[in-house]
């Protein structure tokens, strides 16, 4: 007979300025005022052990959603099957998270990490974390007690991107923000991490490529009504690259990441973003 366990998270937590233009919300804007929607979020996790070989995992979370803030709604960050090779490979299929950070596979459980909230500077980068596809957890020991993970993925996502308008284009005024439904397919990616004896020192690096296609066409539009093909976000070139290190003793904890994103087009920022805390 299987085995299963569930587990449940929250964070409950308000954000605001003085300032009614202070952008620095988790989707770049802050209101006046307090703001408790846009911080707090109610998750549930359930795991299934089949039998030695195959477990299942999904997880829902109840947040506020990237285009209203002060809207709440549900998403299922993951839904996948793992199948164990040995005590050292698994394939996992299905909806996974991409690990493109330190503290991906804990996104959003504030509990497990030391800050309020993680530093947009870095994960605010990217506009997705989840992927539909399949990885492959490989693991090697090293040294005393060390241990390495190697994880190549592939897969595809959907997701809202968020545009920053150009002067001229109908309905928009210049620099507003607007959101258009973007597909990153053929998505390619490996995450490579080292953790040292008893868990002191966590080292990661990563890599991901993609293609990018504009589903609502908006980046196209601007481009035909610009004449200037470099705001198309169509079939265009994309790649996230990061490293990170963390080092812990006692009730010492240093972290430090650093990544950058490059997409060939106007319609996004060429960024790169890092912290030390």
């Amino acid at each position: 007979a299987g085995q299963g366990s569930i587990n449940g998270f929250a964070t409950i937590g308000a954000a605001g300025s003085s300032e009614s233009d202070l952008r620095y919300g988790a989707d770049g804007t802050m209101t006046k005022g307090a703001d408790v929607v846009g911080e707090s979020k109610v998750g549930i996790q359930a795991d299934y052990i089949i039998n030695a070989a195959w477990s299942v995992t999904a997880q829902a979370v109840l947040k506020p959603m990237m285009d209203d803030r002060e809207r709440l709604g549900v998403t299922g960050e993951w839904l996948f099957a793992s199948y164990h090779v040995n005590d050292a490979v698994a394939v996992r299929f299905g909806k996974l998270r991409l690990p493109l950070f330190m503290y991906s596979e804990q996104l959003e459980v504030g509990k497990a990490y030391s800050m309020a909230r993680l530093p947009q500077e870095m994960y605010g980068m990217t506009p997705i974390n989840a992927y539909n596809g399949v990885d492959v957890l490989s693991k090697f020991e090293v040294g005393d007690d060390g241990e390495l993970t190697v994880q190549p993925y592939v897969g595809m996502a959907r997701f809202d991107g968020r545009n920053t308008m150009p002067a001229g284009f109908p309905g928009y005024s210049a620099g507003q923000q607007a959101y258009n439904t973007f597909e990153a397919d053929i998505i390619k990616g490996l995450n490579v991490q080292y953790v040292g004896a008893e868990g002191h020192l966590k080292l990661r690096a990563g890599y991901l490529a993609a293609n990018l296609k504009d589903v609502d066409g908006m980046t196209t539009n601007m481009a035909t009504m610009f004449g200037q093909d470099g705001y198309s976000a169509n079939n265009v070139d994309a790649s996230f690259a990061s490293l990170g290190a963390q080092y812990r003793a006692g009730n010492t904890s240093i972290t430090a990441e650093y990544g950058q994103r490059r997409i060939d087009s106007a319609s996004f920022a060429q960024t790169d973003g890092y912290y030390v805390t």
